[in-house]
């Protein structure tokens, strides 16, 4: 056998997200493939990453337990459950794959598992690299990249009362090519009590600063960057205190729409509660300790006769609104002195034209950003 076979050339995780930062998922011309535990996997992962696991979570779990007891018999175990996986995943995954690009491997340490399933790869005649470290090692430097990166931005924040259109804004920054870091969207939450999206869960902690890490590192220092005014949490999730700091700092711009106005978008955003009213009386409850049982029991009380309306009015009265206003003053420098859009409708010509804005007043040259001048919203359809 060639002496060769076993030596496994490796990427560095900076390496591996240069690769993966400079391509497309389309065009990335690299398998990039976990053989971690599907309950490893789903905790977080490498972008563009597949699960083809070596081990199940049973086996992998049988395999620790045995290990404390013996550690020669483990191996033998792991030995013989993993041979038998990379089998499966040679009948189900490569029989039909070409030779060509290149296979990157990754366990939690870049170990046995990782060095298993690329040996055979390699014999096989596959361009194999193992993830130098895996993914304890790009963790780690998704951790100490994020603080770094971080203080390189600066931001220009969107505030405004709940269901001003704050994220429509940012879709359509976004269309016209603006740098926009979306929170919420990462999180898979809407960061508040009633904000948990329809029948999706929240990703890991792990897995939310991985995404943000990877949105962070495709921007350009050089160029603002727009964002919603939010808290430390969002939902679950905790954002990195270091950006947390950056966007209290920086300049804001709030979104001022109408009370009937933000009602009816709420009702059409969020049609999942009026379908679900169980599971929103479940998240009602939750409020109790801060806005008391009296105030909840009307709002159940609300759900039940199907006046969802009276809901979202009452809830945005005595609720969001008050708590939004205490945390922007306590919590925003630039907040008393930012500069407030008027915006009478939220439909496609309003927010089209507010974007435009926003891009215009920002982008065009850094030495603005700091600028507190009010301007005139052009062409706002009253």
């Amino acid at each position: 056998m060639d002496s060769e076979i076993f030596s496994i050339p490796t990427l560095s995780p900076v390496e591996l997200h240069q690769r993966i930062s400079s391509k497309s998922a389309t065009s990335l011309e690299l398998n990039l493939i976990d053989v971690r535990s599907p309950a490893e996997f789903a905790l977080d992962n490498l972008p563009y990453s597949v699960n083809w696991p070596v081990l199940s979570n049973l086996e992998r779990e049988q395999v620790g337990t045995l290990y404390k007891q013996n550690r020669f018999n483990a191996r033998k175990l792991g030995a013989r459950l993993i041979i038998q996986n990379i089998a499966e995943i040679i009948q189900n995954h490569l029989l039909d794959t070409p030779q060509n690009g290149q296979t990157v491997i990754y366990c939690w340490r870049g170990g046995k598992r990782s060095l298993s399933l690329a040996t055979i790869l390699k014999h096989i005649g596959f361009r194999v690299h193992l993830l130098d470290g895996g993914y304890k090692a790009w963790r780690k430097m998704v951790v100490t990249a994020l603080n770094n990166l971080i203080p390189q931005f600066q931001f220009v924040v969107i505030a405004g009362l709940t269901g001003c259109g704050k994220t429509k804004i940012l879709t359509q920054l976004k269309q016209l090519g603006e740098q926009v870091l979306d929170l919420e969207s990462l999180a898979v939450h809407r960061s508040s009590v009633l904000g948990q999206y329809s029948h999706q869960r929240q990703p890991s902690q792990k897995k939310f600063e991985n995404d943000l890490f990877m949105t962070l590192s495709q921007c350009n220092p050089q160029r603002l960057v727009f964002v919603e005014s939010e808290s430390h949490k969002v939902g679950a999730l905790t954002v990195p205190h270091l950006l947390i700091k950056s966007m209290r700092l920086s300049p804001c711009l709030e979104i001022q729409v109408p009370f009937p106005v933000r009602v009816e978008h709420i009702l059409l955003d969020y049609p999942y509660w009026q379908e679900n009213p169980t599971e929103l009386s479940h998240q009602i409850q939750k409020l109790v300790s801060i806005c008391g049982m009296n105030r909840c029991q009307q709002w159940l009380q609300h759900i039940k006769d199907g006046e969802f309306d009276l809901l979202v009015q009452s809830l945005l009265k005595n609720h969001y609104d008050p708590r939004y206003h205490q945390s922007m003053g306590h919590n925003f420098a630039q907040y008393p002195h930012c500069e407030r859009i008027p915006l009478p409708a939220l439909d496609t010509e309003n927010i089209q034209r507010v974007g435009n804005y926003l891009r215009e007043k920002y982008q065009p040259s850094v030495r603005r950003q700091n600028d507190s001048t009010p301007m005139v919203v052009p062409g706002v359809v009253p």
